[in-house]
């Protein structure tokens, strides 16, 4: 599984639900962290948030830095190696604007080759009725962890 990061909300939410699918099903996950040329030294930051959102599978985590202008561009290239699953965050940097898809297609949903997850960070809720509310009869806290 690959998972391209920056470091927006977005880009987290789609590294917690790696983490996720990586605890229930034991799949190796590579997190790409895409930075600008010349700015290396963001690495560490990402590196750091890697090893704290998954502090018992470090063993199955590949973090790797890549620097490049265009992140998308980025993404496409390291999910051409071969991944089974591309879990993105939404949001610009990725080609996919912060809205509802429109008619014309993302390049990063045209061209990735294998399967594409895309993730938003939920908004905050607006009333606390929403929080309690329940999937397929579960409470919204008992979930995937």
């Amino acid at each position: 599984m690959l998972v391209p990061f920056i470091g927006s909300q977005n880009d987290r939410q789609a590294l917690a639900l790696a983490r996720r699918i990586l605890r229930h099903t034991g799949a190796e996950v590579t997190v790409l962290h895409v930075t600008a040329p010349g700015s290396a030294s963001q690495g560490p930051r990402g590196r750091a948030l890697v090893e704290e959102l998954f502090p018992q599978e470090l063993g199955q985590v590949r973090f790797k830095v890549v620097e490049h202008e265009s992140p998308e561009e980025a993404a496409l290239a390291e999910a051409s190696l071969g991944y089974d699953l591309t879990v993105v965050g939404a949001g610009s940097e990725w080609g996919l604007e912060d809205r509802l898809f429109g008619l014309s297609r993302e390049r990063i949903i045209r061209d990735a080759p294998g399967s594409l997850l895309i993730v938003r960070h939920p908004l905050p809720s607006a009333s606390p009725a929403v929080a309690s509310e329940t999937v397929s009869g579960l409470p919204a806290n008992q979930g995937l962890s």
